[in-house]
């Protein structure tokens, strides 16, 4: 199975929205209907996404033995917070721990996926907030 729908997979459950790694643009483009100068991320969030959403990215190769490899996963959580950061950096910090959750191997719930760390978190923009998360992903013949 492909790495990124591997990941949207594990991360289906959460009820927010997974974008691919060609979708980066869909939030900022997002035209609320019914209001031809209401657009962008701030829309998007209040339409489809009020709890927030994911942004994968494409897996990047790190080692390699022919058969295994090991890359790295980077995924960016974004939150609304009601135009208020410490709201949203609550909110974004809620949703990355699920996600991590999601995503993160235990003996019971075995994953591809290894947890790295948190690499950056702050606002995009005053309400919104960005956490984005780094992981370990393991595959066989390029497969998840």
């Amino acid at each position: 199975m492909d790495p990124v729908l591997y990941l949207q997979g594990l991360l289906l459950p959460l009820n927010v929205p997974v974008l691919l790694p060609g979708e980066f643009t869909v939030p900022q483009q997002h035209k609320k209907l019914g209001a031809p100068n209401v657009q962008g991320l701030r829309s998007y969030l209040a339409d489809l996404a009020p709890r927030g959403y994911v942004q994968t990215t494409t897996p990047t190769g790190l080692l390699g033995d022919g058969v295994t490899d090991q890359g790295l996963q980077l995924l960016d959580i974004i939150a609304p917070g009601d135009m208020d950061n410490e709201v949203a950096r609550a909110n974004a910090q809620a949703l990355a721990m699920n996600v991590r959750q999601a995503c993160g191997y235990t003996p019971r719930h075995p994953t591809r996926l290894r947890f790295i760390r948190d690499q950056t978190s702050g606002p995009i923009e005053t309400g919104i907030w960005r956490i984005q998360q780094a992981y370990t992903l393991y595959t066989a013949f390029g497969q998840a």
